[in-house]
């Protein structure tokens, strides 16, 4: 009996130990205890529940080991379909995470977000809208350190998957599309927020799959309405993808600003809504744009610039689409353009339109539809710009004007008509950009309107003979000297009454400006008036190019002009080049801009004359008037033979005292130089024949005498001593004596008076005329 006892209690021994030794550990224990009986039943049971979250608090070392034990569990009950437990593990381990401290919360978010993945891979759409909730809230919280390994590749992959599930009729599809817009969401809120985890949400894999996902909801948006179909509960998608693509850009900043910007366009591309879907793709990139950072907006522009670059060669109704959306995002990205950045977008614009130039032979009607959208996207970007950018995109866009060839030195004649009548249509295209830049240029004053470059660039567009763009090259003038708004009160007569019953305002202008412009600009405008056409708009046009300018220089340049109407009128007179019409319009041109300036000037001589040829004409010849000129719509005047007119009928300004040569050697260069002709055989008579004649009158005992330069040079020669060499004359003035340095200079200066008698013969008094030579053209400031 007692060996039986021995045995008996040896064994229960043995067992007690056995138990022991493979008893669950306390925190299993704790969370087998939470679930319910039912497999279905998702309430976890509530003390049970208490004794964890207080075991969690007491020993928080212990929680990445409870933890795994729920997402063990949760795999364990989602593979048996016992959904109701898997809820239960869900809402522990929430609660878990809710409970820890930011310290403690990284030894339990990774079990946890593998328990999301879990859930997420499942085909059950209510697991996968339950863990995507659950993943959204999580992302709220703050960590106190960066997880440095943690990654969110799966989650970026899987909530762009559900955001783009196909419709299926039912409410499910529509629940799973949302939950992928938020859990999207959630993820950028999550990186965003820890920089330096080893996911580096900018890359081309993550952005090439969150940013189509945002815009695939709001793709199928604007296409129902398009189609005038409202689908329930997609206007709650619309918002959120609009809220989530914001949110990406806004977090991207420079840096990562064109990896957001380059999917945007590759989606386009990819869809054709360049062309399908204009306004959507103008819409979505505005949208981007605008929640840039105001000084990074550029970027945006720069994008669109590059990729227009890029589909250089592609259709032309697909680069108008990216037209017309970079002239919709201009006026918006315009304020944060800073230095370079500005001219570059310009230059793209100029280069394409070179490029559609050359190729608008074979599709007149696209290219030209898209020549106007660059020209609009110009005057868009230029309307949002500063004025003190408009200078230098002016003289940038005329760098690019082709020039006729008698106005370039030695070039080839162009063999081809087509290459002709490109630079035809690149010259007019140009030109109108430049009038869609200069309708947004309001600047105050004459100097701060033309700095030198630009001047120097726009007056050379005067020469151009095109009557289309001579007209638009006039009305560009008129756009930027008319300041005061004078061109729509000008009148097109010689019975006006003054300036004030006109409303015609003066400008201001300094003697600086007119000094350093009057001779270029008058002597362009002179060729201008050569070259041009006879049809009514272009000699209007003209007109009151000279008009304003008269308006805007004001008093200091009534007699510059005074001096150009004159040369302008005899040039209708001597130049038989002009036909009849022409002539006719320019002396109806010449009489109503000296009536102007006869209103103007406090000069009685110039008013009495003026008046009383005005008064002459209108009597014996109204054709050369500006009454009759325009009085129709056509500028066809009678057939009149201009040097055969009467000379009461002509302006004789030299001759009534109101002008003469003086006045032109006191206001400096320039003005004098309208004599000259344009073309290069007078360049070369200046370099080969550099002399002075001298006319002199029956009295003087020289009858004529011409005075060259080698004769000039002989004569110094003669006079003075034998030059020495360098090394000789600092000996020579070291070693002579005061004596000999004084007859050296006597020597000299009797040499000097020889020639002075030579240059004397030019009398003062007018006795000897001279005449115009190289000398005056070339060196007018040596007077």
């Amino acid at each position: 009996l007692r060996s039986v006892v021995g045995w008996t209690s040896r064994l229960d021994s043995i067992m007690a130990c056995k138990c022991f030794c493979f008893r669950k550990p306390r925190h299993r224990r704790l969370v087998d205890g939470l679930f319910p009986v039912d497999p279905q039943d998702s309430v976890p049971v509530s003390a049970e529940q208490d004794k964890l979250l207080f075991f969690a608090r007491s020993s928080p070392e212990h929680l990445d080991r409870v933890g795994e034990y729920l997402a063990l569990r949760l795999r364990r009950s989602l593979n048996r379909d016992r959904r109701g437990h898997v809820v239960v593990a869900l809402k522990i381990t929430e609660k878990l995470i809710a409970e820890c401290s930011p310290q403690r919360l990284q030894l339990i978010a990774d079990s946890y977000l593998d328990m999301l993945h879990t859930m997420l891979e499942s085909t059950h759409t209510d697991m996968q809208i339950m863990a995507t909730n659950s993943f959204v809230a999580f992302s709220e919280r703050e960590e106190d350190s960066t997880p440095y390994h943690r990654q969110y590749d799966f989650f970026i992959h899987r909530f762009a998957s559900m955001s783009l599930t196909p419709d299926s009729g039912d409410g499910n599809s529509l629940d799973t599309r949302r939950a992928g817009l938020q859990g999207l969401q959630g993820v950028i809120n999550k990186v965003g927020k820890q920089e330096g985890l080893q996911l580096n949400i900018w890359d081309w894999d993550h952005m090439n799959k969150i940013v189509p996902a945002f815009l695939f909801i709001l793709q199928e948006r604007a296409a129902q309405r398009e189609r005038e179909i409202e689908v329930a509960g997609v206007a709650e998608l619309v918002q959120l993808a609009e809220d989530g693509l914001k949110d990406l850009v806004s977090r991207a900043g420079l840096a990562h600003v064109d990896s957001v910007i380059q999917p945007v366009l590759q989606h386009f591309d990819l869809n054709n809504l360049w062309t399908k879907q204009k306004e959507f793709a103008a819409g979505v990139f505005k949208t981007v744009i605008q929640t840039m950072q105001q000084q990074d907006r550029y970027k945006g522009i720069q994008a669109l610039v590059d990729h227009l670059d890029a589909k250089s060669q592609e259709s032309c109704d697909l680069k108008q689409g990216i037209l017309d959306t970079l002239s919709q995002c201009v006026a918006v990205a315009a304020g944060g353009s800073i230095g370079p950045s500005v001219l570059d977008v310009f230059r793209t614009l100029v280069k394409h339109l070179r490029i559609s130039v050359e190729s608008s032979m074979e599709s007149e009607d696209r290219d030209s539809a898209f020549q106007l959208s660059i020209t609009k996207t110009m005057a868009e970007f230029a309307g949002a710009l500063p004025d003190y950018h408009k200078p230098d995109i002016m003289n940038l866009i005329n760098s690019y004007m082709p020039l006729e060839p008698a106005q370039r030195p030695s070039v080839r004649e162009r063999a081809a008509r087509e290459s002709a009548s490109r630079n035809l249509i690149l010259s007019a295209s140009l030109v109108r950009c430049l009038r869609a830049v200069a309708d947004t240029y309001h600047p105050s004053i004459l100097e701060t309107t033309f700095p030198e470059a630009l001047f120097s660039s726009l007056v050379q567009l005067l020469r151009i003979k095109e009557p289309s763009i001579q007209l638009n090259v006039s009305i560009l003038w008129h756009q930027l000297i008319d300041h005061q708004n004078n061109k729509s009160k000008i009148p097109f007569n010689t019975t006006w009454d003054s300036l004030g019953s006109c409303e015609l305002v003066l400008g201001k202008v300094s003697d600086r400006f007119l000094k350093k412009t009057r001779g270029s600009l008058y002597t362009h405008l002179l060729e201008n008036a050569r070259v041009l056409s006879t049809r009514q708009e272009n000699v209007r046009a003209f007109y009151q190019l000279l008009f304003l300018l008269v308006l805007e220089f004001a008093h200091p340049g009534i007699m510059d002009m005074t001096h150009f109407l004159s040369k302008l009128q005899d040039m209708a007179l001597g130049d038989p080049a002009l036909s009849s019409q022409h002539c006719v319009a320019i002396h109806s041109i010449v009489a109503g801009i000296l009536y102007l300036l006869a209103k103007m000037t406090s000069n009685q001589v110039l008013r009495e004359h003026v008046f009383k040829v005005v008064a002459k004409r209108q009597e014996n010849a109204p054709s050369l008037l500006p009454d009759s000129l325009f009085a129709t719509e056509t500028s066809d005047g009678p057939a009149v033979d201009p040097p055969g007119l009467d000379p009461e009928l002509l302006f004789s300004l030299q001759q009534e005292g109101i002008l003469d040569d003086s006045h032109e050697h006191r206001r400096g260069p320039g003005l004098h130089e309208l004599s000259r002709e344009f073309s290069t055989s007078s360049h070369a008579e200046v370099g080969h024949h550099f002399s002075v004649s001298l006319d002199c009158g029956p009295e003087s005992p020289l009858s004529v005498e011409q005075i060259t330069f080698n004769s000039f040079k002989e004569k110094i020669d003669m006079l003075s001593p034998e030059p020495s060499t360098a090394g000789q004359s600092i000996p020579t003035v070291a070693v002579a004596s005061f004596d000999e340095m004084v007859g050296r200079a006597s020597m000299q200066e009797t040499g000097l008076t020889g020639l002075a008698d030579i240059l004397n013969t030019v009398s003062p008094s007018g006795s000897c005329a001279r005449s115009t030579s190289a000398y005056d053209i070339e060196l007018p400031a040596l007077h």
